[in-house]
């Protein structure tokens, strides 16, 4: 075996990739039997069939045909087309987008035995041939378009019997052998008889070249026949040579034969014509027929290595031979027993429960091909694939083969570049008929259950017993005589078609990480020194990044710059993960690693040492730690710091940031259960301005507390900016710790501050400017949403500052909310926080708040109310007072404002406020004051009394101040109601009261007669005579009135 050496030996590296499934639907089937190829139809013909020498095929060959799948696929032009034969239609396919798609399709005629159909392209992929089981062939282009069909004779049988002879055993392109420009190829049909034809085709048509038989040399026909291009010769394996043979090669029906470019246009090649002896055709022996079985090492299937120095044979009793060309001098047989491996059950248990031939089992092969000139493909029937060395059939796929479903076929790609693979996974469910003998419906049951009638052996005996024992029963009607009822069975089939392919170990670890077959990926980085860190990487981007994940993904990442931007940038779903994840950068990030860095810098990602402290107690652990510390930074040119070393300490800075913020959100959440990712990865992006300016607007009055006590620093230049956006609507109540607040002698007291941690040895002062750190607090987008702020901004807040501050948002609190009890809320911490000049305010927004909640003038508004004068405030206060309630109002509405003037303004009580509303109202009508006096009358009100200086006098003055001229029988009711017991009048006003009593009979006279008139008039004219006069002379006119 010159040729073959120990270098085919080497292991090969591959993919198995899935390109095309198809469930099929179910199919109900009486037998399982594939290989029953003669229907009960036309038995006798069948049986004679046996007799007939030329044409009758092997029972080996007929069975192997039978277990191959009904689908057949080709591929053409190195893999770049596809084409899938199903049971009526041809799919093409195309690699460009990996057969994902369908180019062309095309309609097949339905085939009574798909098993016995043949496909395939042209080497240029441009022409697709399809030969079915009578022989027919139909030619299509590569869009699946019919040019032409081919028929070898006229079809006259039933489609139901199969004449195995007529069904073609191979199908061959060869390069035209005259020069015609018109023809693309020659094409070459050799039937399972022996008979070849040669015809030249094209796209656009076809001729018939010649004819040749093979059948006077191979009695019982040819199983397979292949082309060696190199040499121009045929290698033909078939059945029973007429002719006697010396060499090896003729012993297993294999013999290469010339091809001529006249007639007889083939003959026997030198190799075998010295050593023939041929039998006369007309000897005697052929009449007889021949019932002898053929040799159990049939070849049946043969492929030529892609050099031409080898060809490679299948035989029916499992074993595979290795022929050298051109002489077929037999370099290797392996029988099934002596193939490495042959007999590794299929994991997937596809055959577990099938029954096979005598002879055969689910471990012979039933495909070949060549995956190099070194290495072979072998497809055995139970799914079993690998590719073997010539040297020893040792597979190279690695310890085990690669395991497909059932009755694969292989079709190659191109020298060491892979193959395709059909396969089948088929199992099959049996229904039984209900035991109820009106039920009609069927039941399925398990496969499982054993099934005697699966694949009994096809021969003449079996159809000699079945044919009696049919006819027996049919002319007896005996029940002995009733052939087995064989059970109803469903077929399920799932067709796939993958690529095995050969690839490069980057290629290979990048596709196992793809398909998150880790292990298998961490086997070949460690076998051909990959890069570990890309399965862990995915791993880890893949993961939930839980703690488990750090541990086992993150952790096994070597490359620094990548593990810290994973832990800078990544969020975890749980407080924990993110707490470990930031730790865990943090540990990257060491002061060790920085110095490391100035020396050699390798980018490995490296923990430091823990230090043996635990004897020491705490306090003397932080000053050794700091000590530690000092004395590295020494260690450390800070002006002259590399690159690596400055995005070192800018990964540190992040990362103690991003725990910062973690902290603090702890803090707000109070639990770690209420840790939500989104909000922490949103509050960790935005900084401490832009955080508490959020807070605010969502009313997180505590949250923007914390924020203050943590990140004060930052937030303190901008504090009453900050708090400026908590809403209008929200009580100011809910913050009032963080309002402004002074001493009593007016200074400033500033909000709690705390620190999170102690200060990080990254974030010295020397390294803000080396390492150009963002130092953007984002706080201009507090003023550019109000520019009005920028008075507050980086300035000492004086009081009066502050005073401006309060007065302008309870302003903004009243105007955009009209909630006048927060504005007064407001102003009213503002006063107890010591903040002078708000006295104006308050007393303006408690009238407002009893404007808008007791009177319900909800219009008011601050602004109107401050243009009005004392008396349009009390009149709005009493605006809604009636007659019963007049005196109540006085007391709730009116008392309490003049009370308030004098509690905030200080000064004299001005009780002249009540005197004069009084007095204003009596003008128009008397109703209301006589409603007040009569209840001092009743009660002596001492609330209301002591508002007022002389109770008589204030009455006298509303009866002289109205105007109304019917007003007598009100004012009698104030007089009325003015108590005459009262001690404590002076002279003057008895005076002032026999007077008016006067003046009132004048007015009851008048009145009397016809002539109205006021008390104020009176009192102005009592001393006029032209006025009294003028009076007379009306009552006189009314009276004569009366009596014409």
């Amino acid at each position: 075996m010159s040729n073959v050496d120990e270098t085919s030996n080497e292991p090969i590296l591959y993919e198995l990739l899935e390109y095309f499934v198809r469930k099929q639907e179910p199919e109900l089937i009486k037998c399982k039997n594939d290989a029953a190829i003669l229907p009960a139809t036309g038995t006798i013909k069948n049986a004679l069939r046996y007799f007939n020498n030329r044409y009758s095929l092997p029972e080996s060959i007929l069975q192997q045909v039978s277990l191959t799948l009904p689908w057949k696929f080709a591929v053409g032009d190195h893999g770049r087309v596809l084409a899938i034969l199903q049971e009526n239609i041809i799919e093409i396919r195309k690699a460009k987008d990996e057969y994902s798609s369908i180019v062309g399709k095309a309609s097949a005629p339905k085939d009574a035995f798909p098993q016995w159909r043949k496909l395939a392209w042209s080497p240029n992929g441009m022409i697709l041939v399809l030969a079915s089981s009578s022989g027919y062939t139909s030619f299509y282009n590569a869009l699946g378009n019919n040019i032409f069909n081919i028929s070898l004779k006229t079809i006259s049988q039933s489609p139901h019997i199969l004449e195995a002879g007529d069904a073609i055993a191979s199908m061959l392109f060869l390069k035209p052998r005259t020069t015609n420009e018109k023809w693309a190829y020659e094409f070459i049909l050799i039937s399972y008889s022996g008979l070849l034809r040669s015809y030249h085709i094209s796209t656009s048509g076809y001729i018939v070249n010649y004819d040749f038989s093979f059948g006077n040399f191979y009695k019982n026909g040819v199983n397979v026949v292949a082309y060696d291009e190199k040499r121009s010769l045929f290698y033909v394996a078939g059945n029973m040579i007429t002719q006697k043979l010396t060499s090896t090669a003729s012993e297993f029906g294999l013999t290469s034969w010339r091809l001529l470019n006249d007639y007889p246009y083939c003959k026997l090649s030198f190799t075998f014509e010295d050593s023939a002896t041929s039998n006369s055709r007309f000897s005697i022996w052929n009449l007889i027929p021949n019932f002898s079985f053929q040799s159990e090492s049939i070849i049946f299937s043969i492929k030529i290595s892609p050099n031409g120095e080898f060809l490679v044979c299948l035989h029916t009793n499992g074993s595979v031979s290795l022929w050298g060309l051109p002489n077929l001098i037999l370099q290797k047989k392996w029988k099934l027993p002596e193939q490495p491996e042959y007999n590794v059950p299929n994991p997937l248990g596809h055959t577990k429960s099938k029954k096979f031939p005598p002879g055969f089992t689910e471990f012979h092969p039933i495909d070949i091909g060549w995956w190099s000139d070194q290495a072979i493909i072998i497809a055995r029937y139970s799914g079993s694939t690998s590719v073997c060395s010539t040297w020893n059939l040792k597979n190279l796929l690695g310890v085990s083969p690669e395991f497909l479903a059932g009755q694969p076929q292989v079709c190659e790609l191109g020298l060491e570049k892979g193959f395709l693979c059909l396969d089948c996974e088929t199992f099959i469910t049996s229904k039984k008929r209900s035991r109820e003998p009106n039920d009609g419906h069927l039941s399925a049951s398990s496969e499982s259950e054993k099934d005697d009638d699966e694949l009994e052996p096809l021969t003449i005996l079996n159809y000699t017993t079945n044919l009696v024992q049919s006819t027996l029963y049919s002319i007896t009607d005996i029940e002995r005589f009733q052939p087995k009822r064989k059970k109803l069975k469903v077929l399920h089939r799932t067709y796939r078609i993958l690529g095995l392919k050969s690839t490069t170990p980057e290629e290979l670890y990048s596709r196992k990480i793809d398909i998150e077959e880790y292990e298998e990926a961490l086997a070949l980085a460690n076998t051909y020194n990959l890069d570990t860190d890309l399965v862990y990487q995915t791993q880890w981007r893949k993961s939930e990044l839980s703690l488990n994940a750090i541990a086992e993904h993150l952790s096994k990442i070597s490359k620094r710059s990548w593990v810290l931007n994973e832990c800078v940038v990544r969020v975890p779903d749980t407080m924990e993960a993110a707490r470990e994840l930031l730790n865990f950068g943090l540990r990257g990030a060491n002061l060790e690693t920085l110095i490391a860095i100035d020396i050699c810098d390798n980018d490995k990602f490296v923990t430091p040492d823990i230090d043996d402290w635990q004897a020491l107690d705490e306090i003397t652990v932080s000053l050794r730690q700091v000590q530690k510390v000092n004395e590295m930074l020494e260690k450390i040119d800070i002006k002259n710091l590399s690159e690596a070393q400055k995005e070192l300490i800018r990964y540190r800075r992040k990362l103690l940031n991003h725990l910062d913020k973690l902290l603090t959100y702890e803090i707000i959440l109070e639990s770690p259960l209420k840790y939500k990712k989104e909000f922490y990865e949103e509050f960790r992006r935005l900084s401490p301005i832009e955080n508490a300016i959020r807070f605010a607007k969502d009313s997180d009055c505590r949250a923007v507390e914390i924020m203050f006590t943590y990140y004060g620093e930052s937030l303190l230049p901008h504090w009453l900016a900050i708090i400026s956006f908590f809403p209008e609507t929200l009580n100011t109540l809910d913050y009032q710790k963080l309002l402004p607040e002074c001493d009593s002698e007016g200074q400033l007291f500033l909000l709690d501050q705390r620190e999170l941690r102690q200060k990080d040895w990254s974030e010295k002062h020397e390294f803000n400017e080396i390492i150009n750190l963002d130092l953007d607090d984002r706080s201009e987008i507090l003023y550019e949403l109000d520019p009005s702020l920028l008075i507050y901004r980086n300035t000492q807040l004086t009081p009066d500052l502050l005073q401006k501050w309060y007065k302008t948002r309870a302003f903004e609190i009243e105007k955009n909310s009209s909630l006048v009890d927060n504005a007064l809320q407001l102003v009213k911490i503002g006063k107890s926080h010591n903040i002078n000049g708000l006295v104006d305010l308050l007393l303006e927004l408690e009238t407002l708040d009893n404007l808008v909640y007791t009177v319900h003038l909800e219009d008011m508004s601050l602004d109107k109310l401050e243009k009005l004068s004392n008396m349009e405030k009390i009149k709005l206060l009493m605006s809604t007072s009636n007659e019963i309630n007049f005196v109540e109002n006085i007391k709730n509405l009116l008392l309490p404002f003049i009370k308030r003037r004098h509690q905030y303004l200080g000064g004299d009580l001005q009780k002249c406020l009540l005197s004069d509303y009084l007095i204003c109202l009596s003008k128009d009508d008397l109703t209301f004051p006589v409603k007040f006096f009569k209840y001092l009358k009743q009660t002596q009100d001492i609330e209301i009394i002591e508002m007022i200086d002389n109770v008589a006098s204030l009455a006298l003055d509303c009866v002289y101040a109205c105007d109304d001229p019917d007003m007598y029988e009100k004012a009698k009711d104030i007089l009325d109601s003015i108590s005459k017991d009262d001690g404590k009048r002076t002279n003057a006003i008895c005076i002032l009261l026999e007077e008016f009593e006067g003046e009132l009979d004048c007015i009851r006279l008048l009145s009397k007669y016809g002539v109205k008139t006021t008390l104020k008039f009176i009192r102005k004219n009592r001393n006029d005579p032209d006025v009294a006069k003028s009076l007379l002379t009306q009552m006189a006119r009314s009276l004569n009135k009366r009596l014409c």
